[in-house]
């Protein structure tokens, strides 16, 4: 019995006669990952600003963690959409600046928690602090540049020529 005649799975998933690079799904897939991530560090973060009876916060730096949150939230949307986009082959602008955001936001942290540790140093006189507090500083700062690696990696699979490649068959492909 003959199998009825189908078009490559590529084909359907992208349109007719453009095959989907591996880069573009890599790429989308890392998006929705460091989406996901982001939006497990952002709902803990709205969860300890709420809870900020605890924490001695002037001002000034509950507004700026707030404004982080929010900008966090920011970059979760955008990274969903940027990656929805990315697969569909409509553009990547989206996509870059999501991941432009989330480079941002890892800098941000890495700057201020360094700055703390700073602080704390000065607070003390010199005199390290405790063994679990450096263990707890080290990994707030590792942290930041580990969260950094999934958007450079997305980035650079997005401008890769593969990728440019099939953004442009789906264009020609369109009109």
């Amino acid at each position: 019995m003959k199998q009825p005649d189908r078009q490559p799975d590529g084909a359907f998933l992208a349109g007719v006669g453009v095959d989907k690079p591996a880069a573009v799904s890599r790429a989308a897939r890392l998006g929705h990952t460091q989406a996901g991530i982001t939006l497990l560090l952002t709902v803990g973060l709205v969860f300890t600003l709420i809870d900020s009876g605890r924490r001695r916060l002037d001002g000034g730096e509950f507004a700026l963690e707030w404004a982080v949150a929010i900008g966090q939230l920011g970059a979760v949307v955008l990274l969903i959409f940027g990656s929805a986009r990315l697969m569909s082959g409509t553009g990547r602008t989206l996509f870059l600046v999501a991941c432009g955001l989330e480079l941002a936001l890892c800098l941000f942290y890495l700057i201020g928690m360094v700055y703390r540790r700073i602080q704390m140093v000065d607070k003390d006189d010199g005199v390290v602090a405790e063994e679990v507090e450096k263990q707890l500083q080290v990994m707030f700062i590792v942290g930041p540049i580990l969260l950094a690696v999934m958007p450079i990696i997305g980035i650079v699979l997005a401008l890769g020529g593969t990728t440019t490649g099939f953004l442009q068959a789906k264009k020609d492909d369109i009109r």
